[in-house]
């Protein structure tokens, strides 16, 4: 698995909090976290609180994991389960590129699964 790489995109959700996005990228693969923080001075510089995530670039996912695992009480609730969230959503993108890959490049997105099925039942 290669390095990570982040990006923390900020929009300005209003009076009453902030939102934005973490992304975390190894390789050609994303994981996605979605934030929406009170806006409160603790969150008003969003470089500085988003900095923290800056351990997490050029590691392993596992290693990442295990990163902020051991950082828990340090980061604080809301940087773990962000970085968590990315983490698991990019560990996912991952494993189903290695499972495409062991089915011999098979496109398993859901267009292409109805399109070669003999019958299928949606609810």
């Amino acid at each position: 698995m290669t390095a990570a790489r982040l990006s923390v995109l900020f929009h300005g959700g209003g009076k009453l909090y902030n939102c934005g996005l973490l992304k975390i990228c190894s390789g050609a693969k994303a994981g996605y976290a979605e934030y929406v923080l009170p806006d409160t001075r603790e969150y008003a510089d969003i470089v500085r609180w988003a900095s923290i995530f800056s351990r997490l670039k050029g590691l392993t996912v596992a290693d990442a994991v295990h990163c902020v695992e051991q950082n828990r009480t340090e980061w604080g609730i809301h940087r773990t389960m962000l970085a968590e969230a990315a983490l698991t959503d990019l560990a996912a993108h991952i494993r189903r590129r290695d499972e495409r890959r062991h089915l011999g490049g098979i496109p398993l997105e859901r267009s292409f699964l109805m399109d070669c099925s003999r019958a299928y039942y949606t609810f």
